[in-house]
């Protein structure tokens, strides 16, 4: 028969009555990092433990002899070998702990709690700590059974209920004779033994041991047992012990357990992972039908990883050994005699406030009382630090510790303090100044806990609470206690601008901690009541109701009641649902912005996933609506893609992309479908397989709505890309309509923070294009006259067509979401002059925390164990005075002196509680910060019209600063506060080093002497790495950690520079043929000269005056630029070959003793002929004589000219097909005084396109496969035909080293890059002085042979790949042409083409058309600025009028005709350029918009008209479905019809002809259909009709009444359910326990205590995926 025996407490053979079992016992805690050193911060208590069986069978447990120590330095090698901890007697708390203790055994003799004194918690964890080493329980058969050798067991732990794994085997003979002697020698006295000496398995014993027995023996009975040692004759009942010696091993398995006890605080979902646990432990049992423990060895280990890199990791180590020293017959009982309190459970208690009491945290968590004492060091510790802090900038340049890290441990300083204190301290900071009061303000609303938040919500009407506790009330509160109170603030308070923040703010808060299915991250201590959980009823019975009722307030502005649809969207729960539905389906509301913010409200990272079915049910419809707009089915499309949809939704939606009316919709499904099959994920593997049935998409471009990367999901490693994005083209402008960008930052392993933006705009475009006309400088308006007789012309035009214009211009509206907080900027008015708003620098400590985590959990020990993950943040800008400013017009100055400073601060730190010590805890971690100090004054100007910046930088400190530093320090440290965030007393941190020093150091400047900076950088630390520049910005914006050393500093000691003052000036030069400073067009033998479409096409326009311009001034507030005169004359020597030149120039200027300047100028020319395109770059490096200095300047110079083939802007495939595509480019390079000595490097390279390609792609356009779009002639040139290349490189004797030596290096990257695709031939020599390229690429594989013949050695690359990004320099156009058809059109042409039989639109609508001698309207403006119109009509040949009525202008055209204002155009005018064929006439404006007259009409617009035209070219917004709508918004299907509601007299056009061809178009006009785009709610009012309710499902399971922590779908009475779906759900579940543990409860909240223990559990339940009515 088998039998479960447990020993000691488990069952009677263990432990026998009458007698005594005295241990030594010790437990042993460590932290470090032992992948870097054997450095460890560790402490310790040992002393003696006597245990006693009553005749009752309850057991009588006393400590005595009590030690504690510790210790933080360099183990030896073995790390296994005991801590070398001195010990010495307990001072505090010993009489506490050495009372004597019972357990109570139930009548099974199973252990069923144990009862102790009134005690400090954390004594009586430490008492269960030890007895849980004594519950083991063990299968053993009798000798008629086999032994169950390894078995597992569900166990009631210190840590919670766990399965223990066991093991037990007999220890071999050989192997127990050993440990019989070695603990013979150990024990002092074993009357079971002594008694049976025959049976010992030791025949004999040593002298030694039997005198060191006897000794101890006699000195241990007379303190306890008084007997001596007693003969065999007098223990005749003493029971018989075998010899037989068991080895036990108990492994604990946490995967496995339930009810664990933590307390977590903005903890994550990976905390599983980022914390790995482990216990083993190890028992030597003996004997067979009586037993007991003679050794116990039980070992834990706490991995905490601290980052990404699983290898780096914080190690704590627990350690409990018991040993058996003697075993006698009781001579005194051990009684209790206290008045005893019952523990009911094994598991760890956490401290519970009675009533409202308030305890901090750190007691919470250990029981040890936060003392008057030290709540006053507290105080005074809090006083000094902010009245330091208040003087801090008047300090520097003093090193000042880091900023983020002094406000936080003031913020954990507050966090410890009740309500009276903070009120006093308050009282105090109010009397010592505006700074420290606002300092303290922060500290307050930072700390989170309930005293804290309580005082800020009942101080709100101070206006420095207000304005900034609703911005932080996510991240800073602790506890879920303060809620219900701030939520009444809100409701109850009024509207304004912190209010809206507020709401928001506070919505995210609800849903984080109240509505969550992961609500438990947010606050957790395993306990139930209102002072730890939040009720979500609270929230959906108070706070919705509220929401809902201010979002239906038509009264409200649509910003407003957008503040409460996004507090709605931010609580993400499904009841919300039935509250966005009309919204969504736009019955209540139409504004898009309302509508898109609602729908991205059902995303799947905002709601439960039980929603999915009725999510799917609302947003399908809309998706399939052709009627909506495309940007509401955009976010529909791209909302329920985050639920990750099967392969089937994937699909539909692919194939759709096909015949879908809208191209915006189109393209957004296709690029997130393949961003989507581009990435490492689980949901690639779906969406990949459904790829190739997408429409291709248009590349990447601001006129097309495109997906990179945006979802969550994307983020991944193995991408290699952590900011994502997302946009949808306007229908108003180039600029987006709406922006979505992610940018992730990883803090630790497990913890990151996306930074969310959205970005909604109307009208931006227009606003850019005002500030622009404010920036140019006025020019001579036209003569008033012929300004006279074009408006009549145009408001004449408007008149017979049925036109009308705007008033008054459209507002521009941007909506900015930054991390689901909305921000708004209306209107134009912040254009009109507004004041600089100084008052948004307050001169102020701004202080915020990203990240906030604590997790807590029991040691075997019976201490609690803590990790706390900090990110936070400080920034403080303080201004000297008031900043200086002045304005004129087109001019603006300022000078400001302030002191900047930022800081981050991030670290790791696992901590071990002991509350028995003066070191209340043993910690190790990582520690990482930023320090960021500019004390500086800059002057700036601003010359708009001159388009020059100049800015001056001096800094203002006079002894040395570190002025930017990084540190990464690994660490332990013996804690010298209790509690431990509270730096009352300065810790005494200890560097983790590989060795007694760190391994690197390095010092040097970083600018040369010539500079005249004194900078240095400093490094140090136990890696050998020197951050880039990218590095070291990167790092101010995102600080890691790093378990190995290394610091780095940037000093600055103005007493040993000679620079004081560093200015930079910025320049921006163009000038035209004739010299003067503006942009004019060249009329030359009818070619262009300049703003070609290759140039300048998608140009925003100017506003610019007549052809007789005047030379613009150029001097900056009244003098003469010198930079500006210097370009001009470099200017020179390229304007002589024709063209538009300009320049772009930064000087910097080293004003000190001496005074050193250096420029850099990048200078251009464009000029074009029949054939060919010329383009003329030169760079110039100037390094300026220093003033007073004797010393030459020098110069480097690049002169290059590119010459490609030239495009006429409306080519034809033919001239495509026909053109010479022969390249080159020559190149010199110059060096020394000045450029014109003979150059010191030559280079010449030709690109040219084979025959092979041509036929190509001469095959391609006849197959109609690769070139298959409307205009095939672009695509060729853009495309990267070029494959051969030739570059030949010379150089003379002066070529200089240095340049010389860069080009050593970057052939040294070549060949390590391309190790294993390059061959070497050394047998021949070459030219000494030259290096030649020849490059042939493989039209079948797309890869490049490069041979390259150097001096000495030939080297041939194999299949080179080019990059991506270098593919638009392999085309026949010109890079600004490849890339702006590329990136801003998207590879689509958006001409608009009319010829005799059908008009083909900007948005590719084509319709049938027929060509009178009638004008009719091809494009017309629709703005405010009533820009004019363009006319076409038919005469026998094409004829093009264009009122410009902006700039009083009317231009004929005709294939054979060009006049401006009834007149042959003479001479040039800057606005625009002039091509003229022999049967065709071309105008190109400056904007970029284009016309062409031949047997066909052709207009390109350029991007500043997207969206605000119209006519019989359509509106040129993207979208082809609405660009028959006719001058009164009637809505054609009938092309002839639409094209005659857009026609006006004229000459072969008289009055009664028009009338007739307008009669059928009046008819039409009386009763049209108009276009509008139709909600889906509108057009299927049924799609509103809901039949789900949302309830929390309640079960009870066993001694569990369980609550499901989200909210599950029910069918209202009048529906039925369809396909159910069963699934696993998480509840939590309030333990009932067992009859003591309720009686403890009742007991409890008669005290006003209410909590009850409760754990997560799941279930499955079965829910409805939809309900259908009946």
């Amino acid at each position: 028969m088998k039998a479960l025996i447990l020993l000691l407490l488990g069952a009677c053979q263990a432990l026998q009555p009458g007698l005594e079992y005295q241990y030594r016992y010790s437990a042993r805690v460590a932290s470090g990092i032992p992948s870097i050193n054997r450095q460890f911060a560790a402490a310790g208590i040992q002393a003696d433990v006597t245990v006693q069986m009553a005749a009752d069978y309850s057991v009588v447990v006393q400590f005595s002899n009590i030690e504690v120590g510790d210790l933080n330095k360099v183990l030896d090698c073995d790390l296994r070998a005991p801590l070398p901890i001195e010990y010495h007697p307990l001072e505090d708390y010993v009489d506490l702990l050495e009372k004597p203790f019972r357990v109570i055994m139930n009548e099974s003799h199973v252990p069923s709690y144990m009862e102790g004194p009134e005690e400090p918690i954390w004594i009586s964890n430490v008492r269960k700590g030890f007895v849980n080493i004594f519950r083991v329980p063990l299968f053993w058969s009798t000798e008629l059974h086999s032994t169950k050798l390894n078995y597992g067991a569900v166990e009631e732990t210190l840590v919670g209920r766990c399965q223990n794994w066991y093991t037990s085997m007999k220890l071999p003979v050989n192997l127990a004779e050993e440990v019989n002697v070695q603990r013979e020698h150990f024990m002092e006295e074993d009357i079971q033994r002594d008694a049976y000496s025959s049976s010992y398995t030791t025949k004999t014993k040593s002298k030694t041991s039997s005198k060191t027995s006897s000794k101890t023996s006699s000195k241990t009975s007379s303190k306890t047992s008084k007997t001596g040692k007693t003969s065999p004759g007098q223990l005749a009942n003493v029971p018989h012990i075998e010899d037989t010696l068991w080895s036990v091993r108990r492994t604990t398995d946490f995967d496995m357990c339930e009810n664990l006890v933590s307390l977590q605080i903005h903890s994550s979902k990976y905390t599983e992972d980022i914390i790995q646990r482990s216990s083993v432990a190890s028992y030597l049992i003996r004997g067979d039908t009586h037993r007991r423990i003679e050794q116990v060895v039980v070992e834990g280990t706490i991995t905490v990883l601290t980052n990404k890199e699983q290898h780096e990791h914080v190690d704590t180590f627990t350690n409990q050994t018991l040993e058996l020293k003697a075993v006698r017959e009781v001579g005194e009982p051990i009684t209790v005699t206290y008045d005893v309190h019952p523990h009911y459970d094994w598991q760890y208690d956490i401290e519970r406030p009675q009533g409202d009491q308030f305890i901090p945290l750190e007691q919470v968590l250990t029981g040890r009382p936060v003392t008057d004492q030290i709540v006053n060091s507290i105080m005074e510790y809090i006083k000094k630090t902010v009245d330091d802090l208040s003087h801090r900038m008047e300090h520097y340049p003093a090193k000042p510790e880091n900023l983020a890290y002094i406000i936080g441990r003031l913020v954990e300083a507050v966090a410890n303090l009740d309500y009276p204190y903070i009120q006093t301290l308050y009282t105090h900071f109010d009397g010592k100044g505006t700074m420290q009061k606002y300092i303290f303000v922060q500290l307050v609303i930072h700390a989170g806990t309930e005293p804290a938040v309580n005082f800020a919500v009942d101080n709100l009407s101070d206006i420095l609470f207000y304005v900034t506790f609703y911005e932080s009330i996510g991240v800073s509160l602790r506890t879920p206690a303060p809620i219900p109170k701030i939520m009444h603030s809100l409701i109850n308070g009024e509207e304004g601008l912190h209010h809206s923040l507020g709401l928001m703010n506070f919505a995210t808060l609800a849903h984080d901690a109240c509505l969550s299915e992961d609500r438990k991250h947010f606050y957790f201590d395993y306990s139930c009541g209102p002072k730890t959980t939040c009720d979500p009823e609270l929230i959906i019975t108070n706070f919705i109701p509220y929401l809902v009722r201010e979002l239906g307030n038509q009264g409200k502005d649509v910003w407003q009641r957008l503040i409460y649809l996004q507090a709605l969207s931010n609580l993400g729960t499904p009841q919300t649902i039935n509250v966005l539905k009309p919204i969504i389906l736009g019955v209540t509301e139409t504004n898009i912005f309302m509508r898109t913010n609602a729908i991205w409200s059902l995303s799947a990272y905002n709601m439960h996933k039980t929603a999915l079915s009725q999510i799917y049910e609302i947003l399908m419809p809309i998706i399939e609506n052709k009627g909506e707009q495309f940007e509401i089915r955009n976010i529909a499309f791209l909302t329920l893609a985050t639920w990750g949809p099967g392969h089937a939704w994937w699909q539909q939606l692919a194939v759709s992309t096909w015949h879908d009316p809208s191209p915006q919709f189109a393209n957004f499904v296709t690029t997130t479908i393949y961003s989507i099959s581009d990435s490492h994920t689980k949901l690639a593997e779906t969406v990949s397989r459904i790829k190739h049935l997408c429409k291709p998409a248009a590349p990447a471009s601001i006129l097309h709505s495109t997906n990179f990367f945006l979802h969550e999901y994307l983020f991944s490693e193995e991408h290699g890309s952590r900011v994502n994005f997302a946009w949808f083209a306007s229908v108003h402008g180039a600029i987006p309509e709406e922006v979505f960008l992610r940018i992730q930052r990883e803090f630790f392993y497990g913890y990151t923070k996306v930074l969310k933006i959205d970005g909604q705009q109307r009208g931006l475009y227009n606003l850019m294009q005002l500030m622009k006309q404010k920036m140019t400088k006025p020019q001579k308006r036209p003569q008033s006259s012929a300004q006279e007789i074009v408006s009549g012309m145009w408001e004449e035009l408007k008149e017979k067509i049925g036109f009308t214009s705007p008033e008054s211009a459209s507002d521009a509206t941007l909506w900015l979401k930054l991390d689901r907080l909305i921000y708004v900027a209306l209107q134009y008015h912040f254009m009109e002059g507004a004041p600089i708003p100084y008052g948004m620098y307050s001169g102020k400590p701004f202080y915020d925390k990203d990240l906030n985590t604590l997790i807590a959990f029991p040691t075997e020990i019976g201490i609690p164990f803590s990790v706390l993950y900090v990110a936070e943040d400080a920034t403080w800008l303080n201004i000297n005075g008031n900043p200086e400013t002045s304005m004129t017009s087109g001019k603006m100055k300022v000078n400001v002196d302030f002191i900047f400073e930022t800081s981050q601060v991030q670290f790791v730190d696992a901590r071990a509680h002991v509350p028995w010590s003066k070191r209340p805890a043993v910690a190790s971690g990582v520690y990482a910060d930023t320090q960021l100090v500019l004390p500086l004054n800059v002057h700036a100007s601003f010359d708009m019209y001159s388009q020059e910046i100049q800015l001056s930088i001096e800094p203002t400190n006079t002894q040395k600063i570190d002025v930017i530093k990084f540190e990464f320090i690994p660490y332990t440290v013996l804690e010298n506060n209790y509690p431990g965030d509270v730096l009352v007393i300065e810790n005494e941190y200890k560097p983790i080093l590989h060795g007694e020093v760190p391994l690197f150091n390095d010092k040097h400047q970083a600018f040369p002497s010539d500079v005249g900076l004194w900078i240095q950088v400093a490094t140090e630390g136990d890696i050998h790495h020197t951050p880039s520049i990218y590095e070291i910005i990167t790092q101010l914006f995102s600080a890691h950690t790093s378990t190995h050393i290394w610091e780095q500093s940037i000093v600055f000691d103005p007493t040993l520079s000679t620079t004081k003052t560093v200015s930079f000036t910025f320049n921006y030069v163009s000038t035209g043929g004739s010299g003067s400073l503006v942009d004019r067009g060249d009329y030359d033998d009818g070619q262009i000269s300049q703003g070609s479409f290759d140039e300048d096409f998608g140009q925003f326009s100017q506003v610019a005056g007549g052809s007789d311009q005047d030379i613009m001034e150029v001097d900056s507030f009244g003098t003469q630029s010198q930079t500006i005169e210097r370009i001009m004359r470099l200017q020179q020597a390229l304007i002589s070959s024709g063209g538009h030149v300009r320049t772009i120039s930064v000087e910097v200027e080293l004003q000190g003793t001496p005074t050193r300047n250096y420029e850099a100028s990048l200078t251009w020319a464009i000029s074009s002929s029949a054939s060919t395109r010329s383009s003329k770059v030169q760079v110039t490096l100037i390094k300026h004589p220093a003033v007073g200095v004797l010393e030459d300047p020098y110069t480097i110079c690049l002169n290059a000219q590119i010459v490609k083939p030239h495009f006429n802007p409306f080519f034809t495939t033919e001239d495509v097909l026909t053109a010479n595509y022969h390249s080159t480019v020559k190149a010199e390079l110059f060096e020394g005084e000045t450029c014109e000595e003979a150059p010191v490097l030559l280079l010449e390279a030709s690109f040219d396109v084979s025959s092979n390609v041509k036929e190509r792609v001469k095959e391609a356009i006849e197959k109609g496969c690769d070139y298959s779009t409307y205009a095939p002639g672009i695509d060729i040139i853009t495309s990267p035909l070029y494959d051969h290349s030739h570059i030949t490189a010379t150089w003379t004797p002066d070529f200089p080293d240095n340049l010389k030596n860069i080009t050593y290096y970057v052939d040294d990257i070549i060949k390590a890059s391309l190790s294993k695709k390059i061959e070497f031939d050394h047998t021949s020599a070459h030219h000494a002085s030259r290096v030649e390229i020849d490059a042939t690429k493989c039209i079948e594989t797309g890869l490049w042979t490069v041979r390259t013949e150097k001096p000495y050695a030939v080297s041939i690359i194999n299949e080179l790949e080019l990059p991506a990004w270098a593919n638009p320099i392999f085309t026949p156009a010109p890079l600004a042409t490849t890339l702006l058809y590329g990136l801003t059109v998207g590879r689509t042409p958006v001409s608009c083409t009319i010829d005799e039989t059908k008009v083909r639109t900007a948005d590719g609508k084509v319709f049938a058309y027929e060509p009178s001698e009638c004008w009719n309207a091809m494009t017309l403006d629709t703005t405010f600025d009533q820009r004019g119109a363009m006319l076409v009509r038919n005469t026998g040949q094409w004829e093009v009028r264009i009122i410009w009525q902006k700039e009083g202008l009317v231009i004929d055209m005709s294939p054979t005709n060009f006049l401006v204002n009834g007149e042959p155009a003479k001479g040039t005018d800057n606005r625009y350029t002039v091509l003229h064929h022999d049967d065709s006439h071309t105008i190109v404006f400056e904007s970029g918009t284009s016309v062409k007259v031949s047997d066909k009409v052709e207009v390109l617009l350029g991007l500043d008209h997207r969206g605000h035209t119209t006519g019989i070219c359509g509106n040129f917004d993207g979208e082809p479905s609405n660009d028959m709508v006719g001058p009164k918004g009637c809505y054609y299907t009938d092309g002839p019809l639409f094209a005659l509601s857009w026609a006006s007299p004229g000459e072969g056009c008289a009055s009664f002809m028009y009338k007739n061809l307008k009669r059928d178009v009046v008819w039409y006009q009386e009763n049209c259909p108009h276009f509008t785009y139709e909600p889906t709610g509108v057009t299927h009012a049924d799609a509103l009709y809901d039949c789900t309710e949302w309830v929390y499902h309640q079960r009870t399971e066993g001694q569990y009444h369980c609550k499901a922590l989200s909210p599950m779908p029910v069918c209202r009475p009048e529906c039925v359910a369809s396909h159910p779906i069963t699934t696993s759900v998480e509840y939590e579940c309030r333990f009932s326990g067992h009859q003591q543990q309720a009686q403890q409860q009742q007991q409890q909240q008669v005290q006003g205590t209410q909590w009850e223990e409760c754990f997560p559990h799941f279930y499955t339940l079965t829910y409805p995926s939809s309900c259908i009515p009946q």
